[in-house]
């Protein structure tokens, strides 16, 4: 899973980070960005950060 749509995503799914806003240099990065935002990441990925210490586990996430 590409590392930029788990980083566009995280905001989606908690409600620790209000905004995320993609610097987007060119036309090309727009796309990219909005291509990335399309990949589904399973709620599972979340648990298991959670789980491995990644991300705290106070902070909400889907559940799987």
């Amino acid at each position: 899973m590409p590392i930029a749509a788990e980083a566009l995503h995280f905001p989606l799914v908690s409600e620790v980070v209000a905004t995320v806003i993609a610097g987007c240099k060119s036309p090309e990065e727009v796309v990219r960005a909005v291509a990335t935002m399309d990949v589904k990441i399973p709620p599972e990925f979340w648990t298991t950060l959670q789980s491995e210490g990644l991300i705290p586990v106070d902070i909400p996430v889907p559940s799987p």
